[in-house]
Parts: C-alpha cells; sequence; structure tokens
C-alpha cells in the first residue's frame, strides 16, 4: 500500500515539472520569466446570445491590446470606443454601494469612481465602462 502511495506521489509531482522547451538545456538556476495576462472577450447580445466581436488582451501593466476578429459596424465601433478608452489614463465608471440611511434601512446607490490604469482593478473597469457606454458585453477568454 505504502509503494503505491509512494508511486502515486511520483506521478503527480512528475505532472507538475514543467520545462519550457526554450529553456531545454539550460542551467537549473536560471528563473523562467512568465507574466500574468488577462483577456476578455468582447461582443453584443444578439437575440439573447453572445456574438463576439473581438477580445482584449490586458498585460502585467494594465496595458491592453484589441483585437478585431470581426467586420462591420459593431467592429467599427468597438475600434472607436477602443481608441477613446486606451488614450485615458483613468476611466470613470460606476459602482454600485450600498448605504444606510438614518432611519437603520438600506438602499443601493450608483457612484462614481475614477480607475487609474495601474489599479488591478482596471481591466474590469474597461468593461464596465464598454458596456456602459457602449452596449458591448466582456466576458473572460478561455
Amino acid at each position: 500500500m505504502k509503494k503505491i502511495a509512494i508511486l502515486c506521489c511520483i506521478a503527480l509531482i512528475s505532472m507538475l515539472v514543467v520545462v519550457p522547451a526554450g529553456n531545454a538545456g539550460g542551467s537549473k538556476n536560471e528563473e523562467v520569466e512568465t507574466e500574468m495576462s488577462t483577456v476578455f472577450d468582447v461582443g453584443m447580445m444578439v437575440k439573447g446570445s453572445f456574438q463576439p466581436v473581438g477580445s482584449i488582451a490586458f498585460d502585467a501593466d494594465n496595458t491592453g491590446v484589441l483585437s478585431v476578429t470581426e467586420s462591420g459596424k459593431d467592429a467599427d465601433k468597438l475600434q472607436k470606443a477602443w481608441e477613446e478608452i486606451s488614450g485615458q489614463e483613468v476611466l470613470s465608471v460606476r459602482r454600485s454601494k450600498r448605504v444606510k440611511n438614518d432611519d437603520g434601512s438600506t438602499e443601493m446607490r450608483f457612484i462614481g469612481v475614477n480607475v487609474e490604469r495601474s489599479n488591478e482593478g482596471y481591466p474590469q473597469a474597461v468593461m464596465d465602462y464598454l458596456s456602459n457606454k457602449y452596449g458591448f458585453f466582456g466576458k473572460p477568454a478561455r
């Protein structure tokens, strides 16, 4: 039973160790640099179905790159919206906030929030801006 458990552990560990092709044969002390990115598919809702128009990929510095995958008026609209957004260091978006009233009841209010490009929530702010101002929807790419 111990042998099986040890073999299973070795098999699991061996699946976790991956050597990038570009580093094969490199020194063991070299560090592989990886960058996190966030990618959203951007599109419109047509008859209840998401129709992709393009995607926006954000790097670790929240610099976004638009890739348009369709053509037509929605693609043109997305490109114009992206030109506007990418030229701004700060986006003004709406957020909901629960506020307690004097009588003890609570209500939801929309408040304006400025989100800087350096903020970790910037990619989501871009999606909110595209949705609220231009009618696009964003969903995390797979």
